[in-house]
């Protein structure tokens, strides 16, 4: 599969990386080894750093479709998550999650909704400022 990025995901990279500490590395559309499949996965955005001699990855997968996302896709991307190196995993929706799909989020320990929405007032097109909120 070609690795591909959009512009939520673009946003969420460079929040990430203006928000990394010093020696976090920060990669789109990063391809991680399944290690369940020995096959590579593209994950939406990775950050990678090393904690006490450890490498701690952090995986974010975005997804920008008009209505909350549902438990079906947050089980999906948890069960992906289960078999790659994702230390913490954040679901980033601009459209929100259902009550379901939020309880399931908050029930797995490594994984972390977040809903982004446009700052009030800003242009559809193009979102100068925006708020990002843990759900």
């Amino acid at each position: 599969m070609p690795q591909r990025t959009n512009e939520k995901q673009q946003v969420i990279e460079m929040l990430k990386k203006l928000l990394a500490p010093q020696g976090c590395i920060v990669t789109p559309s990063k391809m991680l080894l399944d290690c369940e499949l020995n096959e590579l996965r593209e994950v939406d955005v990775v950050a990678e750093m090393t904690v006490d001699g450890h490498l701690f990855a952090q995986s974010f997968e975005v997804v920008g479709r008009g209505r909350p996302m549902d438990i079906t896709w947050v089980d999906g991307m948890i069960r992906k998550h289960e078999t790659l190196p994702t230390d913490r995993l954040y679901l980033v929706s601009w459209s929100g999650f259902t009550e379901a799909a939020l309880k399931r989020a908050q029930a797995t320990a490594k994984v972390f909704p977040v809903t982004v929405e446009p700052a009030p007032g800003a242009a559809s097109l193009y979102a100068d400022q925006i708020h990002v909120a843990a759900s």
